[in-house]
């Protein structure tokens, strides 16, 4: 397994706000927000920039519950966490083990999920090393299916 830096920030929703407003690309993911229950409208299943910030935040009485975002190379995850946001990013190059869940939405998408594994010292001794689990990162839809089951 190739070796990845993990980021993880914890921002103040001002801070989140400018963060999602820098990111510029096409995504597929998805966003779910605080006031609602998940919007097929907020389902990425093809790549597509983002909707605006007040478009999700109507007028700033809601917030973005979670959100997870794939470009192709970077896997972007944001969860609410008390008054902050917990954000990670992780480089997802395709050779990391995946496994496949169904979304909660009125179609059956099924979203992949890469798992992140490092090599560290066994805590054992004789200086072996062993994979440890590190992160479960959004890798986009399963195409083995179109997506859907």
């Amino acid at each position: 397994m190739s070796e990845r830096k993990i980021k993880n920030y914890l921002k103040t929703k001002y801070e989140l706000k400018i963060y999602f407003e820098e990111l510029n690309g096409e995504y597929v993911g998805y966003i779910q927000m605080s006031d609602s229950r998940f919007k097929v409208e907020h389902l990425l299943y093809t790549k597509k920039k983002l909707p605006s910030w007040d478009t999700l935040h109507r007028g700033g009485i809601n917030y973005i519950l979670e959100m997870a975002l794939f470009d192709g190379t970077q896997s972007i995850l944001v969860r609410q966490h008390n008054e902050k946001f917990l954000v990670l990013e992780c480089d997802v190059d395709g050779s990391e083990p995946t496994d496949s869940y169904f979304i909660a939405t009125p179609e059956a998408y099924k979203m992949k999920i890469a798992q992140i594994w490092e090599d560290e010292e066994s805590e054992f001794g004789e200086h072996w090393n062993v994979l440890e689990p590190k992160a479960l990162m959004f890798a986009g839809f399963d195409a083995t299916q179109g997506g859907k089951s």
